[in-house]
């Protein structure tokens, strides 16, 4: 995925709320892009919030080379590196799911984001992981990935269990948590898919949503995965 303006409103917004710190070290999985659709208004706003607006002259975002966020995050003073299996401007390459985090990367960021990374990345626990071990004690940890539709857009849609139960094994702040849509409607026809039985479902249509999490590291210990056990509710 990439950043809308709504994502650049809110990753601003975080900075405003003394979430991000104005000279944070920033990782972000995958190599994301920020949408052309994005306002001058909304690049204004990020830059504003990190104390630089008045040090850009032109902040259109179709003059960020290849329209990648981190020019824009270049542009905000802040040092910016992503990880992705591929090489670009940027680009730490890494395969997260053969190889673990590099150690000087290990404590070093204060901001890390997923915006639409993991759903792609079949070692889930390898991911998750790497995103921790980033992590500096006190890093603001920001994952937006699907909730509910888009058929194959990736290998997973997450449920809001499955990012409480994280906060809770590795004493997360959760500071931020909701779901957002509908982002229009998503169906098996037309798809790639071997399913035998599709036509079932060519009629429905799922709407597609998004789940946003920001977790804050609260202490410096390895990385808990959680266990999903079910629990009676409480009389």
């Amino acid at each position: 995925m990439a950043y809308s303006g709504g994502m650049v409103r809110y990753i601003a917004s975080l900075f405003e709320r003394g979430l991000v710190g104005p000279a944070s070290r920033v990782l972000e999985f995958g190599a994301q892009k920020i949408n052309e659709c994005c306002e001058t208004t909304d690049i204004e706003r990020f830059l504003g919030a990190v104390g630089r607006r008045n040090e850009i002259i032109n902040v259109d975002v179709k003059n960020f080379p290849g329209g990648l966020t981190g020019y824009l995050y270049q542009a905000a003073g802040l040092e910016y590196t992503s990880i992705d299996a591929f090489n670009g401007s940027f680009v730490h390459r890494l395969d997260i799911n053969e190889n673990p985090l590099p150690e000087k990367f290990r404590g070093y960021f204060e901001f890390i984001t997923n915006v639409g990374t993991s759903e792609h990345i079949i070692n889930q626990l390898g991911f998750f992981r790497a995103a921790h071990d980033a992590a500096a004690v006190g890093c603001s940890i920001l994952h937006q990935v699907p909730f509910s539709g888009y058929v194959n857009h990736g290998f997973f849609n997450y449920q809001p269990r499955f990012f409480e139960q994280i906060a809770s094994a590795n004493k997360y702040d959760l500071v931020d948590f909701f779901v957002t849509g509908k982002h229009g409607p998503s169906t098996l026809r037309g798809r790639e898919h071997n399913l035998g039985n599709a036509g079932l479902w060519d009629s429905e249509f799922l709407q597609n949503g998004l789940i946003t999490t920001v977790y804050r590291k609260r202490i410096d210990r390895p990385f808990m995965p959680p266990l999903d056990i079910w629990e009676a509710p409480k009389p």
